[in-house]
């Protein structure tokens, strides 16, 4: 984690949460985001703003824009060390909302998709970073990526890493491009407690980035459930 997830509230239910100032966006809710896509982002631009930038980040010196499908993610141990993430970590930081994401169980030769998300049923706010990026035609291109940590104990068995989700008093304090304690920002790059999380069992069909609809996110039927139990 985190390699998809999904965003399923409105746009004025994402306006409220976090009190944009800005959101000329063409948004729609999206059930199942795959790297390489446009997401929305909350970044801090004198206000806070909700963009659209592209997931995997594309460092401003990148000599091509490939090397973002490589930077969907970054570590958070190692923020401070690699080129990549250094400059953004102290300046460009993002908030990726999220609504839940999606992992997968091992099981035989097959793998069974799984949704989590908080047994609060809310947005939750995934640390981000995010840079510029000016293709051969003179484009801006916006990219992010989103920070991972070790995982909590309910995600281990799924996976060996998960995104960094802010506890909602530290999200303005993230977004501060003022902010300059580096080892502050660091102590916000942890785990979130177990004890917020749920799961379920979803379709197999959220596999592929194709699709896209609100039926990946239902649980899977008793038949399916049998059949993955077997």
């Amino acid at each position: 984690m985190c390699g998809r997830y999904y965003l399923i509230e409105s746009l004025q239910t994402l306006e409220e949460r976090y009190h944009l100032t800005h959101t000329d966006i063409s948004y729609t809710p999206r059930y199942n985001i795959a790297p390489t896509q446009y997401a929305p982002v909350i970044i801090n631009d004198v206000t806070k703003q909700l963009k659209l930038f592209k997931w995997g980040l594309i460092p401003s010196w990148a000599k091509d824009i490939s090397l973002g499908t490589k930077m969907i993610n970054a570590r958070a141990e190692t923020l401070l060390e690699k080129n990549s993430f250094r400059d953004a970590f102290q300046k460009r930081r993002c908030i990726v909302p999220a609504s839940g994401f999606y992992e997968w169980e091992k099981t035989g030769n097959t793998k069974q998709p799984f949704r989590f998300g908080l047994t609060s049923h809310k947005i939750f706010s995934m640390a981000g970073l995010w840079d510029t990026w000016i293709n051969p035609q003179g484009e801006k291109i916006y990219s992010f990526t989103v920070i991972t940590t070790e995982p909590n104990e309910y995600l281990r068995p799924y996976h060996h890493r998960m995104a960094v989700i802010l506890h909602e008093g530290d999200e303005d304090r993230w977004l501060d491009g003022y902010m300059k304690d580096l080892d502050e920002l660091k102590d916000m790059l942890q785990p979130y407690p177990s004890r917020y999380f749920e799961k379920q069992r979803v379709t197999d069909a959220v596999n592929s980035v194709k699709n896209d609809y609100p039926e990946l996110i239902q649980p899977v039927s008793a038949e399916e459930q049998i059949r993955w139990d077997i």
